[in-house]
């Protein structure tokens, strides 16, 4: 309660301090009011405010949390434009939280000013009402209302001091790792000052800690991944071995791995320039396909790898050294895709449609790295609202389910589209050359398998690495967080746990009892630190947990893998590359 206190006493001292003078034609003065507001407190500025819904109410707690954020040296050397992107994530996770429940109170100044009024005088795209909305805020209504929203306040609360202590480490980390990035990333040069950060690339984690890309002024840029990063080095390592063998078809990023984060280079989306460039392509993931499958990987989905030029590369390693799925959740009834003896399993490419007595089987949408066309094939399973015409008079919840909520909630990269000409090539065209590609990748493996099983070789420094584990789909939390920010749901925090433990629940059924020490750890993450839930196995025993109790650790199933890998295994899964590109 101190810590609300004082975000309380904040928003009475700077906001009327701000703009008690101009109460009178505030709506006409507002670009005004606000350039004062950015200059005395947040970088955004005007235009970054009024992008985020609700930018304007949230200003406050905004400020709260950059004014103590300026007593850090580090941060408060930093340029305006870097400032201003920590900033807008800031603002942004605010929003994502509180959009329901600050329109729920803006719709009752909508339907009094419709008894009053004809209906048409908010048919246009005007902002006198929502400002007269934002100026009682100011003038006090916006303590009431974190009063009302208690598990809101609470939130908002948790968000702003996730994000200052998560800001701070990151920049300390930088501060650190300066000289030793600039002499292992980029050969000695100079990183230069920190001009530009674009944070949330990746779902909050560990307390609101994000993937960040930062740009210096020397032009170089690079990821901060607030996480373990061995994994990437060593599946590097491991590329540069096969490469050293003859192997064409595989790139990795370069990583610098500390101690619990790491910092990585960019592997730069680019189109193919020629049709032979396309065809490299596909021959290319059919080497990276096969290295994969031989390595237990999985969600290798349209996101985690990048299309540049005639190479596919792969970003995120997490999910190297798999466990089987039904290990993971014993007893559930789960699609083609998890059956890790297939190819399918590591979603490089689509599985088979599986076919019904009358019609095919419905499924989720294809994500896979090779088979996603874009984001007209998505449709998500549940139906959020989507605050439309945003911070004007006239702005509404719009109910309909489909692209538009996919684009503005969760901004997929479709990464892995292969472009030549401006034009998306369809990987079912190029089956011989992934057929190719896997063949040759095969045979590779083949030849070295001894080696490659031997005390000496890369794959024993994968003993000390962590593998995630996913228990459900990431965006299941990300809805789960979005539907429990409804405002019946903001008023009383007993309410909203009942809410997300009772749906946790559901999802799993039968297997409710056996899964408890789960839902408990996922109502940790979810609730006290309003983040998605991350699960992690060591890959060299079996954890001890009573829901994942392997039978075989994830390090020694690689192994088996790779020590089973024949010449009549490849027939199979080259027929199941055929399936899957017909």
């Amino acid at each position: 309660m101190i810590k609300i206190q004082k975000s309380q006493d904040l928003i009475l001292k700077e906001v009327k301090a701000l703009f008690q003078d101009r109460m009178v034609g505030y709506c006409n003065r507002l670009a005004e009011c606000y350039e004062d507001s950015a200059n005395s407190g947040s970088a955004l500025g005007v235009e970054g405010i009024a992008k985020v819904d609700f930018g304007h109410v949230l200003l406050p707690v905004l400020l709260d949390a950059v004014d103590e954020m300026r007593r850090n040296a580090l941060y408060s050397s930093l340029t305006a434009k870097a400032q201003a992107g920590f900033e807008l994530s800031l603002l942004q996770r605010l929003s994502a939280i509180s959009t329901y429940s600050l329109f729920f109170e803006f719709s009752l100044v909508q339907a009094a000013r419709r008894m009053f009024f004809s209906a048409a005088t908010l048919e246009e795209a005007g902002t006198a009402l929502y400002f007269e909305f934002v100026n009682k805020m100011y003038n006090g209504q916006f303590c009431e209302f974190l009063e009302k929203y208690s598990e809101l306040n609470r939130c908002f609360v948790k968000i702003r001091d996730n994000w200052i202590s998560s800001t701070e480490e990151l920049l300390t980390r930088l501060t650190q790792d300066n000289q030793l990035i600039g002499n292992d990333l980029f050969d000695g040069c100079p990183l230069g000052e920190l001009v530009n950060v674009t944070p949330s690339l990746s779902e909050t984690r560990h307390k609101g800690r994000t993937v960040v890309f930062l740009e210096f002024s020397s032009g170089h840029s690079l990821f901060y991944k607030p996480r373990d990063c061995s994994s990437d080095v060593n599946y590097a390592n491991l590329v540069d071995w096969f490469s050293a063998r003859g192997a064409a078809g595989l790139r990795a990023v370069r990583t610098l791995n500390r101690s619990g984060y790491g910092w990585t280079l960019q592997a730069k989306k680019a189109a193919c320039k020629s049709l032979d460039d396309v065809r490299r392509f596909y021959q290319n993931s059919g080497s990276l396909l096969c290295f994969l499958y031989v390595l237990r990987g999985t969600d290798n989905h349209f996101e985690n790898v990048i299309a540049s030029g005639d190479m596919p590369v792969l970003i995120d390693t997490e999910t190297l050294m798999y466990p089987d799925a039904d290990e993971l959740m014993p007893g559930f009834d789960l699609p083609p895709e998890f059956d890790r003896n297939s190819v399918y399993s590591t979603m490089l490419i689509p599985p088979k449609p599986e076919v019904g007595t009358d019609a095919p089987v419905k499924r989720a949408p294809d994500a896979s790295a090779l088979g996603c066309a874009g984001l007209d094939s998505f449709e998500l399973p549940l139906v959020l609202p989507v605050l439309a015409l945003a911070n004007t008079d006239s702005m509404y919840l719009d109910k309909k389910p489909g692209n538009e909520l996919l684009l503005k909630q969760y901004s997929p990269q479709m990464n892995s589209q292969v472009i030549y000409n401006g034009k998306i090539q369809n990987f079912r065209e190029f089956k011989e050359q992934i057929l190719h590609g896997f063949s040759s990748m095969y045979m590779l493996l083949l030849k070295h398998k001894h080696e490659l099983l031997a005390s000496g070789s890369p794959l024993q420094a994968f003993k000390r690495q962590y593998v995630r584990a996913m228990f459900r789909p990431t965006r299941s939390y990300t809805c789960l967080l979005q539907l429990a920010s409804r405002s019946e749901y903001m008023r009383d925090s007993d309410k909203r746990r009942r809410y997300l433990e009772d749906t946790l629940t559901a999802m799993v059924g039968d297997f409710a009892d056996c899964l408890k020490p789960l839902i408990n750890l996922e109502m940790d993450s979810l609730v006290d630190n309003v983040d998605v839930p991350y699960f992690t196995l060591p890959s060299a025993k079996s954890s001890p947990e009573s829901w994942t109790r392997l039978k075989t650790s994830c390090f020694e199933g690689m192994l088996a893998r790779i020590e089973s890998i024949s010449c009549e295994g490849l027939q199979k899964h080259l027929g199941e590359i055929a399936e899957s590109c017909a």
